[in-house]
């Protein structure tokens, strides 16, 4: 095992600082963007087929539980654009789309059986905006990577001090 790196130490803080200080700033000026973005007509996500006010309490869960994914992935791995890659997907899009998928997954089954798929599942399994799909989803994936991170954490098995 290396001998401990000080400057290694000292590089990380610093980053963890700006982002801690810039974080905010950068969440706050995105959902501006998005917003006038949203509100010009430019863009609408594909699973917004639901009322705005019907979705919001998703992207506040989604908010609180990207810590718990980021914090996992950056410990996990040492490419760090990837391990950002890994929480936007699994941390964010996985679970806001699951409920799409899963609906288009059962409306495409039963045009092949031909049965309607309200007579195959309850609506609200199968509807697009679904809340089960997503907090199952969600509740997955931070379940998973908070299990590991804790494993990781007890261990101090982190990508950085492998090498």
């Amino acid at each position: 095992m290396a001998p401990f790196d000080p400057l290694r130490l000292c590089v990380f803080t610093t980053v963890a600082v700006i982002a801690a200080a810039l974080g905010p700033i950068a969440v706050v000026v995105f959902a501006a963007l998005a917003l006038v973005i949203r509100g010009l007509g430019l863009w609408t996500p594909p699973w917004w087929d639901a009322e705005p006010r019907q979705m919001w309490w998703r992207y506040v869960l989604v908010l609180a539980s990207l810590p718990v994914v980021g914090l996992f992935f950056s410990l996990r791995m040492s490419f760090q654009l990837l391990a950002t890659a890994a929480v936007v997907f699994l941390g964010a899009l996985w679970p806001l789309s699951m409920p799409g998928m899963v609906s288009y997954a059962v409306k495409r089954a039963s045009f092949h059986l031909n049965t309607p798929f309200e007579e195959m599942f309850p609506p609200f399994l199968v509807s697009e905006t679904s809340a089960f799909w997503f907090l199952l989803t969600l509740a997955l994936v931070v379940g998973l990577c908070g299990y590991q991170l804790q494993r990781d954490l007890a261990r101090r098995n982190f990508s950085f001090t492998n090498r």
